[in-house]
């Protein structure tokens, strides 16, 4: 997940009329693999791989690139197969004269001619950059099959809404960067009432903070106590930690959307944005993974994890801003932007919640000290 999606690592795919896709990688073609399942059958002795469903199209395809051959018409319904061959000279993958040799095609049933009769086949080929303006452009009734040779992941539902908005930000603006920290920005803005409970409950945590140490402290060798007591505490401020967590895992659908939309955009392959020559490879200055670390400790200074102990925390402070640099090292630029432009906008909403916190209980304690002040004992002369 976090790296660069290799252009080097191809598939073989069968494109149903309905259904799931099927995607093949050269490890599905080892030794003692060629055995039937319910997605296809292996059809010998030459071992092709035949999709069971009917299909209609055949292709060979990486990150960004793909070749494919549609059925446009013909005599019956063709059968998708595929076949990835290995030819290591020597026995060696490693020696340069070893390679595989990648196959895809429509095998249509045999038909029985009349004298006289014949029969029609037509096809659709497309070899090119997955791009989807060209792919929706690809005449025949199969355009909307050769779409789906992007593989937006498990959430591609979300990632196509995405996609829509990221092409309709480029025409208007036209720079890719520009268009992700725009699309990255809606996303934030959108989700953000998601964000709210969470950071509101953050707050909560690290002002009862000295009350929880207290606890630890008093508890400290009775850890059943301990934990009787730390549920009666949040209880007393009103505290839950599920609750804050909930809305947030109902926006993890769009992120993972959005960063596989990213990850798989061929729009951004070769595009140089700021000093990045490449959005889709890394940063070779590695001056974004160090930022977007610096970033990620800025956020975790501002609200540090509560509740656990000190040594869990300072994992927290130190190890995963140092993490998620590491992991920058090897991500696509374009990812980059967009995690760059995330945690800035996190920590803008963290600090906007967090003052209206401060000016709601401000407000609280002022409307107490005015009740105390006009109910409170006062003097008279008898």
């Amino acid at each position: 997940m976090f790296s660069r999606a290799s252009p080097f690592v191809t598939h073989a795919e069968c494109v149903p009329e309905q259904g799931k896709i099927l995607r093949l990688s050269i490890t599905d073609f080892d030794p003692g693999k060629f055995t039937d399942t319910e997605a296809y059958e292996v059809v010998r002795p030459a071992g092709w791989y035949q999709a069971r469903l009917p299909t209609k199209i055949a292709a060979l395809s990486n990150a960004y690139f793909t070749q494919g051959i549609a059925a446009v018409a013909g005599k019956g319904a063709p059968a998708c197969q595929v076949q990835i061959e290995n030819r290591f000279k020597g026995g060696h993958a490693t020696d340069p004269e070893s390679g595989s040799f990648y196959r895809a095609r429509l095998a249509y049933p045999l038909a029985n001619l009349a004298p006289g009769e014949s029969a029609r086949y037509v096809s659709l080929a497309y070899a090119g950059p997955k791009e989807r303006s060209i792919l929706a452009e690809t005449g025949g009734d199969s355009q909307q099959h050769f779409l789906e040779l992007i593989d937006l992941g498990f959430f591609s539902v979300i990632a196509k809404v995405l996609v829509a908005f990221l092409l309709k930000v480029h025409s208007v603006v036209p720079n890719w960067g520009v268009a992700i920290i725009v699309l990255t920005m809606t996303a934030r803005i959108l989700l953000f009432p998601l964000s709210v409970p969470s950071i509101r409950n953050m707050i909560r945590m690290r002002e009862i903070k000295p009350e929880m140490d207290a606890m630890n402290e008093k508890f400290k060798d009775d850890p059943q106590g301990r934990g009787l007591a730390q549920m009666e505490l949040w209880r007393k401020h009103k505290v839950n930690p599920l609750k804050g967590c909930a809305p947030q895992l109902a926006s993890m659908p769009v992120w993972f959307a959005l960063y596989t939309t990213l990850q798989t955009a061929v729009e951004l392959y070769n595009t140089p944005f700021l000093w990045f020559p490449d959005l889709s490879a890394p940063d070779p200055w590695f001056v974004l993974p160090a930022i977007i670390g610096a970033t990620y400790f800025l956020q975790q200074k501002l609200m540090p994890m509560q509740g656990g102990d000190p040594a869990q925390q300072k994992m927290m402070m130190y190890f995963m801003p140092a993490m998620f640099t590491v992991f920058m090292l090897f991500l696509p630029s374009g990812l980059g932007v967009y995690m760059f432009t995330n945690s800035v906008l996190a920590i803008a909403q963290q600090q906007l919640v967090e003052r209206q916190v401060r000016r709601s209980t401000a407000n609280a304690k002022l409307g107490q000290a005015q009740i105390r002040e006009q109910t409170g004992p006062r003097e008279g002369k008898v």
